[in-house]
């Protein structure tokens, strides 16, 4: 993935062509381990756009539960998360936004679930 955020930059950013990535996501899953992995992944998608300076907008389709097409995170009638959710938005927002030299793409493989 670094392989592929980091020919991005090379190839446009770094040529003033501005990119970003539209309706990133992740499936919800219906077991809990899965979910650990699903977390992981769209915490280091959204650390690794940081890193390469890459704004990012999330696929929110309003459906919850497991499988095909599943990416809710927010109640599209009133704004609250769906399911939980609260805790991985605010982590891809962290993931995305916070200036921290410590908080690398390293540092989140090192914490990906065995």
């Amino acid at each position: 993935m670094n392989e592929i955020f980091h020919d991005l930059q090379n190839k446009y950013i770094a040529k003033n062509i501005p990119v970003y990535i539209g309706e990133y996501g992740c499936v919800m899953h219906k077991s809990d381990r899965s979910n650990l992995f699903r977390n992981y992944y769209l915490e280091y998608v959204c650390r690794a756009a940081y890193t390469y300076h890459m704004p990012l907008c999330i696929w929110d389709n309003n459906q919850t539960g497991g499988g095909n097409e599943h990416h809710g995170y927010f109640n599209h009638n009133d704004g609250s998360y769906l399911n939980g959710m609260e805790s991985l938005v605010k982590t891809m927002i962290k993931a995305a936004t916070v200036d921290d030299a410590s908080y690398t793409l390293e540092m989140i493989y090192n914490n990906a679930p065995k």
